[in-house]
Formats: structure tokens, C-alpha cells, sequence
């Protein structure tokens, strides 16, 4: 806890700040305190001594944001206000080690259309949204194939110290995902963790009655474009991202601009895409994925981003967002 920012505080406030309240100290010195590595009068290159005469010197945190004293005579009390010995400048997502949370239904940053998805930092977030609900339909029922499909790219972008998520949703074979306004970024900002090693993993929820504990993957049905398709595992219906709940290396990449330029286009990103389809030689059907075998309903997915330094973890985890794809393909009656 930080020393007060006004007011009477003491040695022995100074002292607990920089060594934790324990052993009773004697001859403390201000010049010692003050200045790492000079001599004090007393206590050569110390703070204080133990009551056993060992000379203890604590280097000052003079990290940006700890308010260290200047180390400068003359030496005073009220250089060690607002003080915070602990203060670690490193941080992500806002917060310091440990876990935090962010929200994919908030704080979106728009984007350019399709081919370059160019974020808009400064523009409006009015009408954005992430879930990955879809249903295209098509017709007649003689032609191509059906798809229904969302995409997430995550990367590192070091220039800018933070990590950005591309969201594109509502693709089928009509339409790229993202275009319009089903394309937007997340950004969450990192300070001091350049040197970290950093991954991310994607997790279902394992309790949806949408999710295939045989597989570990979201259930997948094909069948009457009206339903109930049949439960499948074939990848003719469907495709989803690997090793789902495996934390896997995220790319980083250098040179990106703060606004105007693209994940897509400009920098490096691992892409996690998930897709149902309706073959082209197949006339008529449906096929979802995270659904009900009658192409309902969704079930949840969330992003775990993790930095590791040193012996430091920072975890950022996302809210469950919707997962429920499907595509149906001849005219229903």
C-alpha cells in the first residue's frame, strides 16, 4: 500500500513502506532512505539497522508511477509521499498480475469493408455487435454450395503495445463476413510487457447442451433443411478451429499504424473460422453447427489471452459470446 499523499508520516511509516511491517529497526537514516548506495552518517550505504546491528539498504522503486523520492539533497519527509514501494508499471488489459476480465459487447472499434477491414479508432461503435448467429438461406436448389460463417483473427501488434481481435461475422456464399457493420476489432491495450510470451486459446462451454463432449467441438447436424438433421462429425458439414482450450502461440508483428490500417492486410494474425455448409452436390438440406438438430438455439465460446513474465502470468478472459451457424439449401415448403 502506497505512503499517504499529504499529511505526517514517519520513519517508521517509510521504513514498513519499503521492507513490510516486521522486525523493529534502529538507526534509520533519511539520507539512506532518500539515496540508494550513499553513505549516511551512521550506516554506511544503509536505510537502518536491525536490532542485531546488520546495516539493511532497500533500493527505492523508481519505476514511473511508484513517486520515489528524487534523491537529491537536501533530503525531506515529503519526498516520500503518495511513495509505493510495490508499484509495478507492468499491466494488461488495465490491471496488473493476475486475471481480468474483458467484454466483446463493448468498446468495438468499427472498420473499413472487405478486402482491408482498416479500423476506425475514432469512429462510433453505434450498431456494432458479436455473436456468431447466422442462417443463410439458398436458392434454387440445383446451384453451388451453402455456407454460414464467422471469423476471428488475433495478433500482437508491438508497435502499439496491444492486442488486436478482427471480428467479421454473418458470411455465406452470398457475402464475405465483416462486410458493412459484422466487421469490427477489439482492442486491449498491454504496458511493459514487450519481453512476455504470449498465447491465447478458445473454450466452449462445456455444460451447452450444443456441445459434443465426444468431440470437444460444437455439435454438428445435417440432414432436411427443415430439420432434424442427424448428428455428424464430417467435415463435408462443417468446419471449426482446432485444439479447442489449448493455449497456442499468438504472432506478433511490427509497423502497423495506431489507426487506419488492418490486421487483415497489414499485420500477422492466427485465424479461427468457424463454418456450416451445405454441399454443392447436394440438392437440398441443412447443416448447423452449435445448434439443435432443428438449426436453433446456439451455445457459448469465449478467448483466454495470457502474457507470461518471468514469473508473472496476466490473463485476460472475454464474456461467452453466441455460437450457432446453419445453412439450408432448396425451397422450404
Amino acid at each position: 500500500m502506497a505512503l499517504p499523499g499529504s499529511g505526517q508520516i514517519s520513519f517508521k511509516d517509510i521504513v514498513d513502506e519499503k521492507k513490510g511491517n516486521t522486525d523493529t529497526v534502529q538507526n534509520v537514516s533519511l539520507t539512506g532512505l532518500s539515496q540508494d548506495g550513499v553513505d549516511s552518517p551512521f550506516i554506511p550505504n544503509y536505510d537502518y539497522e536491525t536490532t542485531g546491528g546488520q546495516g539493511i539498504d532497500v533500493d527505492n522503486n523508481t519505476a514511473s508511477g511508484s513517486n520515489p523520492p528524487n534523491q537529491s539533497p537536501p533530503f525531506q519527509m515529503s519526498e516520500f509521499y503518495d511513495y509505493d514501494h510495490d508499484f509495478d508499471p507492468r499491466s494488461f488489459n488495465g490491471s496488473g498480475v493476475g486475471s481480468s476480465t474483458f467484454n466483446l459487447s463493448t468498446s468495438l472499434v468499427p472498420c473499413s469493408n472487405h478486402p482491408n477491414f482498416d479500423m476506425d479508432i475514432n469512429g462510433s461503435s453505434s450498431g456494432l455487435s458479436w455473436i456468431m448467429v447466422h442462417q443463410p438461406q439458398h436458392q434454387p436448389s440445383s446451384s453451388g454450395q451453402v455456407n454460414s460463417t464467422a471469423t476471428v483473427r488475433i495478433g500482437r501488434d508491438i508497435t502499439n503495445n496491444r492486442i488486436l481481435m478482427l471480428l467479421l461475422k454473418d458470411g455465406d456464399h452470398n457475402t464475405i463476413a465483416g462486410n458493412g457493420t459484422d466487421g469490427m476489432y477489439r482492442i486491449l491495450p498491454y504496458v511493459g510487457l514487450g519481453s512476455a510470451t504470449w498465447s491465447f486459446k478458445f473454450e466452449y462451454d462445456t455444460t451447452s447442451s450444443n456441445y459434443n463432449s465426444s468431440t470437444g467441438n460444437p455439435k454438428v447436424f445435417f440432414g432436411s433443411n427443415q430439420g432434424p438433421g442427424t448428428l455428424t462429425t464430417s467435415t463435408s458439414y462443417h468446419s471449426a478451429p482446432s485444439s479447442p482450450g489449448t493455449f497456442v502461440s499468438m504472432p506478433s508483428f511490427t509497423g502497423l499504424a495506431e489507426n487506419g490500417e488492418s490486421l487483415f492486410a497489414d499485420g500477422t494474425s492466427t485465424t479461427l473460422t468457424w463454418t456450416a455448409k451445405v454441399p454443392s452436390n447436394v440438392n437440398t438440406g441443412g447443416a448447423s453447427l452449435g445448434r439443435t438438430s432443428f438449426y436453433t438455439q446456439s451455445m457459448p465460446v469465449r478467448l483466454v489471452i495470457k502474457a507470461v513474465d518471468g514469473s508473472d502470468t496476466y490473463t485476460a478472459t472475454s464474456n461467452y459470446w453466441s455460437l450457432g451457424l446453419s445453412a439450408t439449401k432448396g425451397i422450404i415448403l
